[in-house]
């Protein structure tokens, strides 16, 4: 997948084919801070970068559940 790039409240959502997974018990969302280094504004030196995730909602299309 490429690099993609959001702004605060902005929403994502995307469909993986797959067979039947079952109940989902764990979703792990990984989030890499970039930064360039020829560019000093992307550099955080005195603050720790984070995101918030407001909610994940998965619909597996077989049987329509939530």
């Amino acid at each position: 997948m490429e690099d993609l790039f959001f702004e605060p409240g902005q929403g994502f959502s995307f469909l993986v084919p797959s067979p039947e997974i079952g109940e989902v018990e764990e979703i792990h969302v990984e989030w890499e801070h970039g930064r360039a280094t020829m560019n000093p504004l992307t550099w955080r030196l005195l603050t720790h970068p984070r995101t918030f995730v407001d909610r994940v909602v998965i619909h597996t299309l077989e049987n329509n559940a939530t």
